[in-house]
């Protein structure tokens, strides 16, 4: 059998740090089943809050906002660069309705009203032919 010459100091570092990374190892997977149980409960609580109406009325909100995304993905991106429908938009809520698309926080009547108004502005353009206008 051969004898290692190593110091003992050498081992008592290396054994310190095995036994940190170790524990910072096992400090991270606890955080992180304490985050996953923490999420899990607080959606059982969501689930159980949500009354079939409303319920109802979030699949309806989140297919009018899939669809607003969708067509944003899709080439819409250039929006902003479209002048609102001078009846029944103003510029100023034609912007701010634009920045709730982009950031997701869209209310379903304002969903509603901005595809009327998106929709509407579209039949104006294909009158005017505007090319431009379409394909954003």
């Amino acid at each position: 059998m051969i004898l290692l010459d190593i110091p003992q100091g050498a081992i008592t570092i290396a054994s310190a740090i095995l036994v940190a990374l170790a524990g910072a190892i096992l400090t991270l997977g606890v955080w992180v089943f304490r985050l996953l149980y923490s999420i899990q409960g607080r959606l059982k609580a969501a689930e159980t809050l949500v009354t079939p109406n409303d319920a109802e009325r979030m699949k309806t909100t989140n297919a009018r906002m899939e669809i607003l995304w969708e067509e944003h993905l899709r080439g819409v991106r250039n929006i902003r660069t479209v002048d609102s429908p001078e009846n029944p938009m103003k510029q100023e809520r034609w912007d701010e309705l634009t920045n709730k698309l982009v950031q997701q926080e869209l209310s379903d009547d304002e969903a509603e009203e901005f595809l009327a108004a998106l929709l509407k502005r579209e039949e104006q353009a294909r009158k005017e032919k505007d090319r431009a206008t379409i394909a954003i």
